[in-house]
């Protein structure tokens, strides 16, 4: 090939990079979202502060949710996974999720009936209230997470997965965990705390479904820093598996 023609495919090559990366949307990321092992938490001090949030069914429904977030119920680390052969390993070691209880006063919200497509295959959920929000927290020595959402968490019913994985977070292995039922389905969600200050969302498509798995005893203690400050949190045994999904409203 002469080297003219060489120039020109390599040309073209690069005008149809340049092309395809204009004609993303404005949001599009490229960070993956890695799977996440929660465990039970116990928050000496409750947070008590106020936030409002709007996540992809609040715009939906043109609302805005003042809500008061509560205690954390949950700490999440970053884990990877083993299915059979298929091993998912962790992307983003330096994200960390603090799941808290939250309150609202608003009524609520009509069921909605929704397609989650995941590791585990599509199926149908049924989504009820809101009951959490998952915060990007820093555990050290790890540095803060960057590009990582808040969630906006909803309680959901579902068919079981009944599946066996090996797991391996930064606090131990598990292998042979059998995951349950669905348990939540989180939305990115736009967080303002305290009032004027926004978080936006980073990635509209990453959501996370949890499903519960058979806990294993484990207690020790954790320092996290968020956006609520600096907290002291008592871990003892996981009991939900956050997984990436997509997602789709019927």
């Amino acid at each position: 090939m002469d080297m003219s023609r060489r120039i020109t495919l390599a040309m073209f090559g690069l005008t149809a990079a340049l092309s395809t990366l204009l004609l993303l949307p404005a949001w599009a990321s490229a960070k993956e979202l890695d799977h996440f092992k929660c465990y039970f938490t116990h928050q000496v001090q409750p947070v008590l502060e106020a936030v409002r949030l709007v996540d992809q069914f609040d715009e939906a429904a043109g609302i805005v949710e003042d809500a008061r977030v509560l205690v954390a119920v949950r700490f999440c680390n970053p884990v990877a996974k083993r299915r059979g052969a298929r091993v998912t390993p962790i992307v983003n070691p330096d994200d960390h999720l603090t799941i808290y209880l939250i309150a609202t006063a608003a009524p609520p919200p009509p069921s909605r009936l929704v397609v989650v497509k995941n590791q585990f295959g599509a199926r149908k959920l049924k989504v009820f209230d809101p009951e959490v929000l998952a915060v990007p927290t820093r555990k050290p020595p790890h540095p803060k997470p960057v590009d990582l959402d808040h969630f906006k968490c909803y309680r959901v019913q579902g068919a079981p997965v009944n599946a066996v994985v090996d797991l391996e977070d930064q606090f131990h292995r598990e292998p042979q965990v059998k995951v349950l039922d669905p348990f939540g389905l989180c939305n990115p969600v736009k967080k303002e705390h305290p009032p004027g200050v926004g978080t936006p969302i980073a990635n509209p498509k990453a959501h996370l479904v949890c499903y519960k798995i058979t806990p294993r005893p484990i207690t020790r203690t954790q320092v996290i820093e968020n956006q609520f400050g600096t907290q002291n949190l008592i871990v003892r045994d996981a009991d939900l598996l956050c997984v990436p999904s997509e997602k789709r409203v019927l």
